[in-house]
C-alpha cells in the first residue's frame, strides 16, 4: 500500500546579513518521495548534487567548492557510521552525537554558511550561521528521532519503530534501554545489532521509548542545543528573517510530524 504524502512548506531564502525582507511562504506541496517513489527521488537528488557542482565550477568560488566537498564527505561518513554503530550503550551514545553531526548538523550549517558567503556576508556572520546551523541541525535529527516512536504510520509515512527494525538505535532507544535492568538491556541492545530483534521486543522497546521519561529527557536535550543555537544569532543585525531563524528552534521542538 503506498504511503501517504508527506507534507513540506516551501519557503524562500532570506538575505539574513543583508537584511532583506523574506518572501512569504508557499502553499504546501507532497514530498517528491511521496509522489514519485524512492527510486525517481534518488535519480533526481543525483541530478540536483551533478547541477550544484557545475554551477560551482562556473562561479569558480574556492571556499563554497571546498565547503561543498567537506560536507559531501561529512554525510558519507555520518551515513556509514550509522550503519557500522556497535559497542556497549555508553559508546553508542557518543557514536550518536557523531553521527547525527555529520549526516544531518554539517549539511544545514553549510546551507547557511554558502548563503552568507553568497552575499559577500562578513566573515563573522558567515561563522554564527553556520554554528547556529550546526546546533539546528542537531535539533531536527533528535526530534525527528523521536518522532519515529511517538508518531503514527500516517505521519511518519512509515511503521513506528521503523528505525530499530533497520537496526538503528538512536537517542530515544538509547536512553530507553539505560532505564532497564542489566541484563535486559545488554540482551535487547545485542538483538539489535545482531537484527535479531523479534516481533514482541520491538512492541516493548517503542513502548519503553514513547514513555514520558524518555521524551523529557530527549526534548531536553534538544532544547539545550536551541538555546545554544538562538545565542549565536545574538550578534547578527535584527531583521525579519533572523526572527525567522529564532522561531525554527521552538518550531522542530513541537513538530509532529
Amino acid at each position: 500500500m503506498a504511503s501517504k504524502p508527506s507534507w513540506r512548506a516551501k519557503s524562500s531564502g532570506a538575505s539574513i546579513a543583508a537584511g532583506s525582507e523574506p518572501s512569504p511562504p508557499a502553499s504546501q506541496t507532497a514530498s517528491a518521495n511521496a509522489l514519485y517513489g524512492n527510486k525517481l527521488s534518488v535519480l533526481l537528488g543525483d541530478y540536483l548534487l551533478a547541477r550544484s557542482y557545475s554551477i560551482l565550477a562556473r562561479e569558480n568560488d574556492p571556499q563554497i567548492i571546498n565547503l561543498i566537498a567537506s560536507v559531501a564527505v561529512a554525510l558519507s561518513e555520518g551515513e556509514v557510521l550509522e550503519l557500522l554503530m556497535r559497542g556497549t550503550l555508553g559508546e553508542l551514545e557518543s557514536l550518536y552525537w557523531k553521527m547525527i553531526d555529520r549526516k544531518t548538523a554539517r549539511l544545514i550549517s553549510a546551507c547557511l554558511e554558502m548563503g552568507a558567503m553568497a552575499i559577500g556576508a562578513k566573515d563573522k556572520y558567515v561563522e554564527a550561521l553556520g554554528s547556529y546551523g550546526e546546533r539546528i541541525g542537531l535539533v531536527f535529527q533528535i526530534t525527528d528521532d523521536l518522532l519515529d516512536v511517538t508518531g503514527s504510520r500516517e505521519t511518519l509515512g512509515k511503521p513506528v519503530g521503523a528505525d530499530l527494525m533497520d537496526g538503528k538505535v538512536t537517542l530515544p532507544y538509547i536512553l530507553a534501554l539505560r532505564d532497564l535492568p542489566q541484563e535486559n538491556c545488554d540482551s535487547l541492545l545485542e538483538k539489535i545489532l545482531e537484527g535479531a530483534l523479534h516481533e514482541e521486543d520491538l512492541h516493548f522497546l517503542t513502548a519503553q521509548a514513547a514513555q514520558p521519561a524518555v521524551i523529557d529527557q530527549c526534548l531536553a536535550l534538544a532544547n539545550e542545543q536551541v538555546e545554544m543555537a538562538i545565542k549565536h544569532l545574538s550578534g547578527l543585525p535584527a531583521t525579519p528573517a533572523k526572527s525567522i531563524l529564532e522561531e525554527i528552534g521552538p518550531y522542530l521542538l513541537s513538530r509532529t510530524s
